[in-house]
């Protein structure tokens, strides 16, 4: 797990779990063959786990070590486990660190990463809150934020007005129409649809389908017990998240067409194309039928559903985007949808 490798690096080493978790989410592990160059990953740095590094060339290799660069050994080596392996890796604008063995270097997207941080060391009471301080870390965690910029989670928080709630209090109503996205920051709830679906905590969300689909709510979510919500309005919600995150592509050989229409579109005669075919009420329920590894183009009758199942599948740490429009109705060959019912 990336949390537990986090604390080996500077600046990781003191922080709690929670925000380690967090973090986590916002890196991941790159195998590199022996020889190779270490091109700048924009605004990411690189920490070595395993192997050496070193510079082409006599250059000394420098280091970022709180916040300021610090001179390397110069025989222009970086060995893992040593004390200048705990700081990241300054590829610099005109120099590229070499692989001096097959190494495995995790990568860690600063932009999310430093908000992160800047958000635990400012909040004096972080260590004494515990598990309910979490909630910011766990929500900005997740997998769709991983293209928004920090300053971007900035604006998103700080639209957010709190709201006081009670035990049994129902914050949405089935077949009421949907004006408000929701965070739960204390406090639990559970999700209702003719019987208990889910249950939430600190730094779950709730209220996205009605806002993204224009259909009126789809659900009961009650508190189970006394909190605090963190609410936005619809129209905060598309601009700041939403259309931040959605994005639209074209299909091609290396996309796969996921429908996610009720009957399954299949029109024409082009059956050379393969259609993975899932309604969008049964997508969350459905998602060990998906690959990690595939990257989806949604397509369905409408686009706020391909919207949706696009914000669903993101939210799940797929990869997804919106088909263009003029391809919706694209034709292909579809694979039978397999839904198995909880007895």
């Amino acid at each position: 797990m990336l949390a537990r490798l986090l604390p080996r690096f500077s600046p990781f080493d003191n922080l709690d779990w929670p925000t380690l978790l967090s973090l986590s989410r916002h890196c991941r592990l790159i195998t590199v063959p022996k020889g190779r160059n270490l091109a700048s990953k924009g605004r990411g740095r690189y920490y070595l786990l395993q192997g050496s590094v070193g510079l082409a060339g006599s250059q000394k290799i420098s280091l970022v070590s709180q916040g300021r660069l610090g001179q390397g050994p110069l025989r222009g080596l970086i060995s893992h486990g040593t004390k200048q392996a705990r700081y990241p890796l300054d590829t610099g604008a005109h120099s590229r660190l070499a692989t001096r063995k097959v190494c495995q270097l995790l990568w860690v997207d600063t932009e999310p990463v430093a908000f992160l941080l800047d958000n635990a060391r400012q909040n004096t009471e972080y260590s004494l809150r515990g598990v309910e301080s979490s909630w910011m870390h766990r929500f900005l965690g997740g997998h769709l934020f991983n293209s928004v910029s920090a300053i971007g989670l900035q604006k998103l928080i700080r639209v957010m007005s709190a709201r006081k709630v009670c035990k049994d209090e129902q914050i949405i109503r089935k077949g009421d129409k949907g004006n408000t996205f929701y965070v739960l920051s204390s406090g639990y709830a559970e999700i209702v649809q003719e019987q208990p679906l889910a249950s939430l905590g600190p730094g779950d969300f709730f209220g996205e389908d009605a806002l993204i689909s224009g259909m009126h709510r789809n659900v009961d979510v009650t508190m189970t017990a006394d909190g605090e919500l963190r609410c936005m309005s619809a129209e905060a919600f598309h601009g700041l998240l939403a259309n931040k995150i959605i994005k639209t592509k074209a299909l091609s050989s290396r996309t796969t067409r996921l429908d996610v229409s009720l009957a399954g579109n299949c029109v024409g005669d082009d059956v050379r194309k393969e259609i993975i075919h899932i309604p969008v009420s049964l997508l969350r329920d459905s998602l060990n039928q998906l690959s990690f590894e595939s990257n989806y183009v949604i397509t369905g009758d409408t686009m706020p559903e391909c919207r949706l199942a696009t914000f669903v599948l993101l939210h799940h740490g797929f990869k997804a985007s919106c088909c263009l429009p003029a391809e919706r109705h694209q034709a292909g060959t579809v694979r039978p949808f397999a839904h198995v019912l909880n007895a």
